[in-house]
């Protein structure tokens, strides 16, 4: 067994994330999305998900240990909660982190232009990209 089978655990990891990604790409509304990454945060190692933005949404049971938030500068932000006991290795839960901080920033713009009027057009490429913190307690 190469590497006690964690390269094919890996590789699922990837194709996981893939379809993840394609699904938060087709979701039209807030609710929706919450619904997706909820059924999915733990696939990646998470125990616990918070995201905060219009409404705040929670779920799960999180570790004070540590602690990924994801800023999306004006919109909100995302924190995946992670126990130190966690089965998944660390490399599925960064590509989780990575590909939501690359998706769901443009997804919230997105439910933003068709939920809020706004009285002056905001130039969403002008805006700073997601961050990214680590908190260890």
């Amino acid at each position: 067994m190469v590497f006690n089978g964690r390269i094919r655990r890996l590789v699922a990891d990837e194709i996981d994330l893939d379809i993840f990604a394609g699904e938060l790409a087709a979701v039209e509304d807030f609710d929706k999305c919450w619904e997706l990454i909820r059924l999915n945060y733990a696939k990646f190692g998470f125990s616990q998900i918070e995201l905060h933005g219009n409404q705040i949404k929670q779920d799960g049971a999180g570790s004070s240990s540590w602690y990924v938030q994801i800023d999306f500068h004006g919109r909100g932000h995302i924190r995946l909660f992670r126990n130190p006991d966690a089965k998944q290795p660390g490399a599925s839960a960064l590509l989780f982190i990575d590909c939501l901080a690359r998706h769901l920033g443009p997804k919230l713009d997105e439910f933003a232009q068709f939920n809020t009027p706004r009285a002056e057009p905001v130039n969403f490429e002008a805006m700073a990209p997601a961050r990214i913190t680590l908190i260890t307690e």
